[in-house]
């Protein structure tokens, strides 16, 4: 008897602590400021980005700063102002973008004026803080940012991307060396990608083994580690040369369930960040907006509809938020269908296209229709792409289809025993384009 209630008090503290752990774990998205949203960045535009991502399961934006021109200045007023009046639980905190050599002064000054605010995120009592740094050094942050600030009375809890020589996947052994040189100064780890593919493979190309390797590297030395999760980038935006050489392909929802389980089975982050909310040029965005063009201020392609929708990603993404937050896979409520797909085929030519074709092709490209089903029930799914219909038997609970593209319009439909549930179309692809677009366009049918 004795033994069994030593038992059942161990499973009792066992189940306390995982508890626990899952109440802290939080998810954020890295949001780009610079960029701002609807309405030249009114105050009821952020108010309207803060709702989406409640509603996606973000627990809070980490607030990409390159500068503090007086467009920042006013951009981070009305969003801290949205989230101060849209809900007591939303967080934000500033992830300082040293690329372009914000001066340490600056810094100092921008995070006295907001780390008091009632939203801003702490972590045990710590004024969380974080950075996007390649070229990093630890000493420097410490001795000109965090002791400066712990001398003001400013406890950070300092949790920033470092790639020394720019190297933004090191091998296992190079994340050791690192995380040891840099573990009397940082408290956490954030390996901010991506930088390539949500497949295993070397660390020099897989996200999740280079992921795994930092995570398991910080947790031996005592340090917190924050995960990543990207939908694929492709980097649109002129450079003095043509486009940048930087595309990675990643299988559409696949690519977004292997990040996640990785971070739920191997990895376990005390955080997940979400890379990004609205960096639009990238493709790496998870906001669900529609017609980015018609409220961005940022956008550099006026061809209409070139920012394509990312609701599908936000969709799929919100179920793997709430696992992983809540530590239990969750059960599946509802029928689905999340689609993802270029809207051009890989080979299409753009003759008047002045920045050009992405210069460096990263992953397994194909021209492929990539479907994601969640059933409560098995069912039929009905793909007609370009014409040609096609009929899979799918079972109950979450699947991956993929299926050749052709051009045209492109259906999904869900039936079961003969009785359509539901069905939708998404975006045509085309074979004539004006401009080189990579993105992927994705949708969720429900």
């Amino acid at each position: 008897m004795k033994y069994a209630i030593k038992i059942t008090l161990l499973v009792s503290l066992l189940m306390i602590t995982i508890s626990a752990q899952c109440q802290t774990r939080k998810v954020f998205a890295h949001y780009m400021l610079n960029i701002g949203t609807r309405d030249n960045s009114s105050v009821e535009g952020f108010k309207q980005d803060v709702k989406e991502a409640i509603a996606g399961g973000v627990d809070g934006f980490a607030v990409n700063l390159a500068g503090w021109p007086p467009r920042y200045q006013q951009n981070m007023k009305n969003l801290v102002q949205a989230i101060n009046e849209i809900d007591a639980d939303f967080v934000f905190f500033f992830s300082f973008d040293k690329v372009v050599h914000m001066p340490d002064s600056v810094i100092i000054k921008v995070i006295k004026q907001y780390c008091n605010n009632k939203n801003y995120f702490r972590y045990n009592g710590r004024f969380f803080l974080s950075a996007w740094d390649p070229q990093g050094s630890a000493e420097d942050w410490k001795f000109n940012v965090l002791l400066p600030l712990k001398k003001a009375g400013y406890d950070i809890y300092f949790v920033p991307y470092f790639a020394p020589n720019r190297k933004e996947m090191p091998t296992y052994d190079e994340d050791l060396s690192s995380v040891d040189r840099w573990k009397n100064t940082i408290n956490g780890y954030f390996r901010f990608g991506p930088a390539g593919s949500p497949s295993y493979g070397s660390s020099s190309t897989s996200i999740l083994k280079s992921g795994e390797e930092i995570s398991k590297a910080c947790h031996q030395n005592g340090l917190t580690y924050m995960a990543q999760v990207s939908p694929l980038v492709f980097q649109s935006k002129k450079i003095p040369n043509g486009r940048p050489p930087r595309y990675y392909d990643y299988p559409g929802g696949e690519g977004i369930i292997a990040q996640w389980k990785s971070i739920i089975d191997v990895q376990r982050p005390e955080w997940v960040e979400l890379v990004t909310w609205n960096d639009w040029d990238e493709s790496t965005y998870f906001s669900p907006m529609l017609n980015i063009e018609k409220y961005s201020i940022h956008v550099r392609h006026q061809e209409n509809g070139f920012y394509k929708s990312h609701a599908g990603y936000a969709a799929l993404n919100k179920y793997y938020i709430d696992w992983y937050k809540s530590g239990r896979q969750p059960a599946i409520q509802n029928d689905r269908i999340f689609y993802f797909y270029r809207t051009h085929p890989n080979n299409a030519v753009a003759p008047n296209d002045s920045i050009g074709k992405s210069l460096v092709k990263n992953g397994d490209i194909k021209d492929n229709l990539y479907v994601t089903v969640m059933l409560t029930t098995p069912a039929d799914l009905v793909i007609e792409t370009g014409g040609t219909e096609k009929v899979f038997h799918v079972k109950q609970g979450i699947s991956n289809i993929e299926f050749p593209f052709k051009p045209g319009a492109q259906r999904f439909k869900l039936t079961r025993n003969g009785t359509v549930i539901m069905q939708g179309s998404g975006e045509d692809i085309v074979t004539h384009i004006n401009t080189y677009d990579m993105n992927y366009n994705s949708g969720v049918i429900q």
